[in-house]
């Protein structure tokens, strides 16, 4: 099947800095820029209207979104594009920019493994006053792979969803539990490969993140880490039972250390992805005692 209309889905909430940078480097890349965007904004003022009216050269609905969340936002541009009758969404986030031939390449590598689902890396982009240690640690450095691959843990920071896989036309949604605790994305596609989507990697579809000063620091690290084993906790005892998941955790918090100290000495691998066993272990725990991060809690509009 070849893909001719094809949707990028952005969901936004008071980051017109980051989808400014968004648009502006879909508007630079000619394999992106000719698609037709939908922007979903979560704020109730609508603050992303301005950025949008700006970019007069792209194809841009524009939609907003009163219920709290990303799994609601995530729907709503999933919604729009079946509307539209689109072969394909694509989901970027409002914190990164992509880069030349970005939809080129996702594409390609759709129609050379007739995949359902092709997901790309996300390259981070840190502060200049990051801590040494962050950068040293490469605690933003996110999984990479050979083109045609399997994707272990699929996210809607960079993919394209064929929108005639199975688990869509039956109804397969972000769920709301997931909304203020993050990993509606991972339920997502859970689902997906659960009734035979085909998931693939493309490791030249290149997309940026920009990382935030405050998030390089130990309190944010440690809290995503728990967050992030909270995810794996919820997914895991959908197929496991509560004590395997538990011991899991455990070996996780025990081995932390001695691998994080390994490769201090070995250089082979990032001390950092060996430390952050440690909060993700005990976000496991905490995740089968009903004890979730919110990492996504809203103040008052």
């Amino acid at each position: 099947m070849t893909l001719e209309n094809i949707i990028i889905g952005i969901a936004t909430f008071k980051r017109p800095e980051g989808l400014t940078a968004l648009l502006t480097s879909i508007q630079e890349d000619a394999s992106a820029a000719s698609s037709s965007i939908v922007v979903v904004d979560n704020d109730q003022h609508c603050s992303a209207r301005a950025v949008v009216d700006s970019f007069v050269n792209l194809q841009i609905t524009y939609l907003t979104e009163s219920l709290p969340g990303i799994a609601a936002v995530r729907n709503r541009a999933l919604d729009h594009a079946l509307a539209q009758h689109a072969d394909a969404l694509v989901f970027v986030d409002d914190d990164e920019f992509v880069g030349q031939g970005w939809m080129e390449q996702l594409v390609r590598t759709q129609a050379q493994w007739d995949a359902d689902v092709v997901c790309g890396p996300v390259v981070p982009v840190l502060p200049d006053e990051t801590p040494s240690w962050v950068r040293a640690g490469r605690f933003f450095d996110r999984p990479s792979g050979t083109t045609g691959g399997d994707v272990r843990w699929p996210a809607t920071n960079n993919v394209l969803i064929r929108l005639n896989a199975p688990a869509i036309a039956e109804g397969t949604r972000f769920k709301e539990e997931f909304s203020m605790t993050g990993g509606s994305d991972t339920d997502f596609f859970y689902h997906l490969r659960e009734r035979g989507a085909n998931i693939v990697w493309c490791e030249e579809a290149m997309v940026w993140e920009t990382v935030p000063t405050s998030r390089a620091r130990l309190a944010w690290l440690w809290q995503r880490g728990k967050r992030l084993g909270n995810v794996s906790a919820r997914m895991m005892t959908r197929q496991h039972s509560r004590s395997y998941v538990a011991s899991i955790a455990v070996a996780r918090i025990a081995a932390a250390v001695p691998l994080a100290i390994l490769s201090l000495v070995t250089r082979r691998h990032p001390f950092g992805h060996a430390a952050m066993h440690l909060p993700k272990g005990i976000g496991m725990l905490q995740a089968l005692n009903g004890d979730l991060v919110v990492e996504y809690k809203r103040t008052a509009q």
